[in-house]
């Protein structure tokens, strides 16, 4: 295999329209984790329905119907951008596919392995990472065929999702497996270490275990985002209209409509019932029209101010996420603050903002004086099997103009 090219510095030849877009999914990805972060996951990992106030069971509707599987849906979508620009610089620079890529999803497998065994269960590093190993071994595919499998399997993913969806609400609580809440919220307020590493290691296996099925949905996404780069629809939606315009008709016209139904549920008691035909059905139906909101957001200029500090997350994206999950431990473990369980829903949206506002200003503080975030320069570190330098480098100046 021929020696990649070195690298070109990291602020230059950027596209600020994927940084926007994976600053914008990361911040989202909060808004759907924080429940996770600050209380029981027997709703989402066992089925089982932990007991909510009328007011969080709105607010919860308002989740379901606006984020549940839509951010993690846009972010495996730009993960494949990422496996398709991967695929061309290596290819352009003459090197062989997959090759460096491997290693580079295999530190990153690593990371999200250590983040979900030692800091949090809900990590999502080591699945997308699993995905990629998979997705990228399709890049080499004719792009008729490959845009033939990315439309059957996503009908076979949306089809099986649907019907999961459709049938969940019908299982009870006592068809679960058992998942005491008390003991999870002791363990995690006032417990060890060692006990919150013994419930989170088990927390962890069984979204390990679910990893194979979430292949079915999370492998034409990847697939869907490299053909979405290589057509360039993200770097100009305005010229894609009929892409546009569909994806907005399916996110809006379809997906969306169907979401708020999650307020009716709310009304009668039960504003879960839609959660996992949310995370399976409508976060796939309405990711792409998110992404196509954001990315003529950016080409159109409009509110360029948010958009550039948004793009400044996208930038620092892992270190954001994984810095979201130190914050959010540190105020709900009994390390911290202890206050798992003891935060209703609606309160914790609070926590979102704060950290929020704390994400915003590291990545605009940090990037004035590095080329990466902490754990992207040590990710790139480790893939390029040399220590890279990580401080900004000043622009070169440029000769004067000739007097005549």
């Amino acid at each position: 295999m021929s020696q990649m090219a070195a690298p070109p510095p990291p602020t230059k030849n950027r596209l600020p329209v994927y940084d926007t877009l994976r600053g914008v999914a990361i911040l989202g990805i909060l808004l759907a984790n924080i429940a996770a972060f600050g209380g029981p996951v027997g709703k989402d990992l066992v089925g089982l329905s932990v007991p909510m106030t009328p007011t969080e069971q709105w607010v919860d509707a308002g989740i379901i119907a606006f984020v549940t599987g839509k951010f993690r849906s846009m972010l495996a979508i730009l993960f494949g951008v990422g496996m398709a620009m991967q695929y061309q610089k290596i290819v352009s620079s003459g090197g062989k596919w997959p090759g460096i890529y491997f290693r580079r999803t295999g530190w990153l497998a690593v990371i999200g392995l250590v983040h979900g065994v030692f800091f949090w269960f809900g990590d999502i590093l080591l699945m997308y990472s699993v995905t990629a190993l998979i997705a990228c071994l399709f890049l080499q595919v004719a792009r008729p065929t490959l845009s033939l499998i990315v439309k059957v399997a996503g009908i076979i993913a949306l089809s099986l999702g649907l019907m999961i969806g459709l049938g969940m609400p019908l299982l009870s609580d006592s068809m679960a497996p058992p998942w005491n809440i008390q003991r999870e919220i002791e363990v995690f307020a006032t417990g060890t270490y060692l006990e919150q590493l013994q419930f989170r290691s088990l927390a962890f296996a069984m979204m390990v275990a679910s990893m194979t099925m979430m292949l079915l949905w999370l492998v034409p996404l990847f697939l869907l985002g490299a053909l979405w780069c290589e057509a360039g629809i993200l770097r100009k939606p305005s010229a894609h209209p009929k892409v546009v315009r569909t994806s907005l008709w399916v996110a809006f016209g379809v997906g969306l409509p169907i979401g708020l139904s999650s307020f009716y549920f709310a009304s009668i008691g039960s504003s879960s019932a839609l959660s996992m035909m949310a995370e399976l059905v409508l976060g796939p139906l309405m990711a792409p029209g998110y992404l196509v909101v954001v990315a003529l957001m950016v080409e159109k200029r409009v509110f360029p101010r948010a958009l550039a500090w948004l793009a400044q997350v996208g930038r620092v994206a892992l270190t954001t996420y994984l810095g979201q999950t130190l914050i959010c431990t540190a105020i709900f473990y009994s390390w911290g603050f202890g206050q798992f369980g003891e935060l209703t829903y609606d309160q914790m949206m609070g926590v979102v903002a704060g950290v929020w506002l704390v994400n915003l200003i590291f990545a605009q503080v940090w990037l004035k004086y590095f080329d990466f975030g902490p754990v992207e320069w040590g990710w790139r570190s480790l893939t390029l099997k040399r220590v890279l330098p990580i401080r900004k480098r000043p622009e070169p100046e440029l000769a004067p103009p000739p007097l005549i």
